[in-house]
């Protein structure tokens, strides 16, 4: 019965491909959640205040690596095509691009913070925070999107082990620097907010210049023909953005809306704000699992499409989604029922922690929906639909910011029950999700 089973949807595979990923990905949450721990013992305002400005950091963040997702997909449609020789241009194409886009959005970053969140930060304690943190932290922005640039020949052609392996050096590096920066420990300056936005420059700096090394010391790199520079190509970067652009948008769309949602939770207090950051940097570690299935579906479903095997998508994402539900079934105690255990990591006050645990356990039922609607999603941009994928974003988005409106800002709901917000746009996201794969022709599309 094995003979049967193409080897790239086999449990052993999708493992293969998906630990890394996930790895990578307990590492970078492991550092946020650190950085959420260090500046909850600064205080409630600097806790609020840095993860508002990291959300409008990962805006940006967000742009480049839709870019990298659209650049992504192409390499694994190469790679299942066996055309290997176009995938190092891609790879350089994709770098050239994310060079200028880096620097014009540290100004944007910059500018941002000074002329455009004062109109929507009603706290001026929280404004001068969130601003001394974008200020120093807008640079880091180079070195994240060129490993994001790394990142998408790994996962394009499934190569993802050095990935298990850089990125947690990365996420000690910063937590070693954030405790000496934040606190001013062993002779350091004692920096706060800012400390922990230098931290995560010089880890991320890190990281790239091992990337960089590791690949150039790849011994098939003229496999792919890595490192043959060529100069930038305006065609070939228009044409990745025709795959890329949909992407690039949907994710601007989709953080913009975090930050909506987070600046509605600020109008109901500072604590609220506070306990909202803390179930985010929960429920981002917790969801850690499906997004690196989720990452696993995209590059496989491009890779199986690249070899002409759409046949075997269904099989593959009925195998990831239950990978997915049983992940979230390990996680879920995290949430609910260590609940008071873990949150003594953020915080000693236990009123506070009392406040927290409601919207823990909306969270953690959205998990679920949350899962098999990343799933089936990330497939629809891997088959290269990233117009439809946008048209579902869109959609979705509208729906939940309408309803997170009015239950925030109109009732005046309480916490948890805006954090419900959470089923209504997975939900809308997976029905249509659905619909996608039952009345659309997307097995013949073309990259």
């Amino acid at each position: 019965m094995t003979d049967s089973i193409h080897p790239l949807i086999r449990f052993r595979h999708i493992f293969k491909v998906a630990v890394p990923i996930i790895v990578s990905g307990l590492s970078v949450n492991i550092v946020n959640i650190t950085d959420t721990i260090f500046l909850s013992n600064v205080g409630e305002l600097a806790l609020g205040a840095a993860g508002n400005a990291g959300i409008l950091y990962y805006i940006f963040v967000l742009l480049g690596s839709g870019f990298t997702a659209g650049a992504q997909i192409i390499i694994g449609r190469r790679n299942g095509e066996k055309d290997f020789q176009k995938i190092g241009s891609l790879l350089a194409q994709t770098i050239y691009f994310l060079l200028l886009a880096a620097v014009l959005f540290v100004f944007l970053i910059q500018w941002s913070s000074t002329q455009y969140l004062p109109l929507i930060v009603a706290s001026e304690e929280i404004l001068a925070l969130i601003q001394e943190y974008l200020q120093m932290r807008s640079w880091g922005i180079i070195f994240s999107l060129m490993n994001l640039a790394f990142i998408s020949f790994y996962v394009g052609t499934t190569r993802t082990r050095i990935l298990g392996i850089i990125t947690p050096a990365m996420a000690s590096l910063n937590i070693l620097l954030d405790y000496l920066l934040i606190f001013g420990v062993g002779g350091m300056p004692q920096m706060g907010v800012e400390g922990a936005a230098l931290a995560s420059n010089i880890s991320e700096a890190f990281g790239l210049l091992a990337l960089a090394i590791y690949t150039y010391r790849l011994k098939d790199k003229a496999k792919y023909r890595l490192f043959e520079w060529e100069g930038m190509n305006v065609e070939k970067i228009g044409w990745i953005l025709v795959t890329a652009g949909p992407i690039m948008v949907q994710n601007f769309i989709t953080l913009s809306s975090w930050f909506v949602f987070f600046s509605i939770i600020e109008n109901l207090g500072e604590r609220a704000l506070a306990i909202s950051h803390i179930v985010r940097s929960m429920y981002m570690f917790v969801m850690i699992p499906v997004f690196g299935f989720g990452d696993t579906t995209n590059t496989l479903v491009s890779n199986l499409m690249g070899e002409g095997r759409s046949d075997r998508i269904y099989a593959l994402l009925k195998r990831i989604s239950l990978l997915g539900v049983v992940a979230n079934l390990l996680m879920l105690p995290f949430l609910i029922g260590l609940a008071d255990y873990t949150l003594l990591a953020y915080t000693r006050d236990l009123e506070l922690i009392e406040a927290t645990k409601p919207s823990l356990q909306v969270v953690g039922g959205a998990m679920f929906v949350f899962s098999l609607a990343i799933i089936l999603y990330r497939a629809i941009t891997g088959i290269g639909r990233t117009k439809e994928a946008l048209v579902i974003e869109i959609i979705s988005i509208a729906i939940y910011m309408a309803y997170t409106f009015y239950v925030g800002a109109v009732l005046q709901a309480s916490l948890p029950i805006v954090w419900t917000a959470e089923f209504v746009y997975f939900g809308v996201m997976l029905i249509i999700a659905l619909f996608f794969f039952r009345f659309v022709d997307w097995r013949n599309t073309k990259v």
